[in-house]
């Protein structure tokens, strides 16, 4: 007999680990029958003879087990003794039952000694029936270990031979099983190597339900502390594809990118504007019209154009009051204003950037082709645009009266070069009255440079 060192149970002599606790028994003849396998590669030592034994892989890498030694022998002593009162329980209702059905049989005459002698039968007969009985119990109750096929009796719980946890296999069923499939051929079969240390108490008494289920279970995504998923790449990405889609519906449907990528008529606005900026100057002639509730009055001016930082205004006037000149410059990021003094006005209500009334417009409606100054052939529209810029050359910045400034546009058709611009201003206060005002803009030259510069400057 093999006594463990570790829980004290005494095991056969051919046991390699402990049946109660699974301790290696001969660690260091394992070792050195390693050694050899590893030396001598191409030879196969087999297991002892076992009638129950099975051929299957036994190799297995032990340590020894790992944390507090007398914890786990306080464990191995109290499954060893919940297991002996399990079977004590057993055992008092085997004999409850036997002892009922006894009483239930009627009492048989007594026998004399003679008979009973005769009747009982011979004492190594006796041992003979025992042994076949018990060997018989043995065989109908073994357990087989599910990693190396081992038999062992079935009130042990780790296999003898490879120190692994026993199922409740049932051993006729296992018997037939392995008889039914025939010998295996050893260089088909799967070993799967585990150290002692690796099997927790939990799992060794857990039933084989839960053990197959644990060993099927399928990895999962890792958890947060919320039982959240952890944000990934994955989930980055499709983060920023989904803002960068909601910026282009926004773009799209709020600030004119339908209109500028759907809309013909908008894109050949913004190219007659892209056109008229890059010309090296021009000039627009203005016919003004005042129409006031007292009376109506002419007005005239013009528009001069080098570059976005570098234009001028002036419109004359004479209204009911007296005649006025306004004039607008736009230098730089600067806008300068006069009624008379040049002074510099308030750049969040003031601007005399030209090239506005071809960029900052909306609701564009198409009109039949005609003809504009020295072109015969125009594109013709009607849209709406800030009126700021022409508060600005009226000398009205800052009125929050305005209600729109609706422009017309005649751009020829070849050269895409403004030939006419107008203006309609409604609700513009001059003067204590509102006033409706309506400019007149025609392309007079082009390619010419004014020499534009700020008051003051030479």
């Amino acid at each position: 007999m093999k006594k463990c060192d570790l829980c004290e149970t005494d095991n056969p002599v051919e046991a390699r680990f402990c049946m109660k606790c699974g301790r290696d028994l001969d660690k260091v003849a394992r070792s050195d029958s390693r050694d050899q396998k590893a030396a001598e590669p191409d030879t196969f030592t087999p297991l002892e003879d076992d009638e129950f034994s099975r051929l299957a892989p036994t190799k297995r890498l032990t340590r020894e087990p790992e944390g507090d030694v007398a914890s786990y022998k306080e464990a191995a002593a109290a499954s060893a003794a919940a297991w002996e009162a399990e079977q004590e329980q057993d055992a008092i209702k085997e004999r409850a039952a036997d002892d009922r059905l006894a009483a239930a049989q009627p009492v048989q005459p007594a026998q004399p000694a003679q008979a009973r002698q005769e009747a009982a039968p011979p004492v190594g007969r006796t041992q003979e029936v025992q042994q076949r009985d018990l060997h018989a119990d043995f065989a109908d109750h073994k357990r087989f270990c599910v990693r190396c096929g081992m038999a062992n009796p079935r009130d042990q719980r780790f296999c003898k031979n490879c120190g692994s946890a026993l199922t409740e296999t049932a051993g006729g069923m296992a018997d037939a099983t392995y008889e039914a499939a025939g010998p295996v051929p050893l260089d088909t079969i799967v070993t799967e190597k585990t150290t002692l240390a690796d099997v927790a108490p939990s799992s060794a008494y857990s039933g084989p339900d839960e053990q197959q289920a644990g060993r099927h279970k399928r990895p999962g995504r890792a958890r947060s502390s919320l039982n959240r998923p952890d944000f990934g790449v994955r989930e980055l990405l499709f983060l920023i594809a989904a803002l960068l889609i909601a910026t282009l519906l926004v773009w799209m449907f709020f600030f004119g990118g339908f209109t500028a990528l759907f809309d013909a008529k908008a894109r050949n606005i913004h190219k007659a504007g892209s056109v008229m900026q890059k010309l090296p100057g021009f000039q627009f002639g203005i016919a003004a019209t005042f129409e006031a509730p007292q009376s109506n009055y002419p007005g005239t001016g013009h528009v001069l154009f080098e570059t976005p930082g570098s234009s001028a205004w002036e419109i004359h006037s004479a209204d009911p009051a007296g005649a006025r000149t306004q004039g607008t410059l736009q230098i730089g990021a600067k806008t300068y204003s006069s009624t008379g003094t040049w002074v510099a006005a308030d750049p969040n209500t003031s601007t005399g950037d030209v090239t506005l009334m071809w960029k900052s417009f909306s609701t564009v409606e198409a009109l039949p082709d005609a003809p504009a100054g020295s072109s015969p052939d125009c594109l013709h529209y009607k849209y709406r645009m800030d009126p700021n810029l022409l508060m600005t050359v009226l000398g009205l910045a800052g009125q929050t009266e305005v209600s729109e400034a609706v422009m017309e546009v005649w751009m020829d058709k070849t050269s895409f070069q403004v030939m006419r611009e107008t203006a309609q201003v409604y609700g513009a206060l001059i003067n204590g009255a509102r006033t409706h005002v309506t400019f007149v803009m025609d392309l007079t030259e082009t390619g010419k440079t004014y020499g534009i510069k700020a008051p003051g400057q030479p």
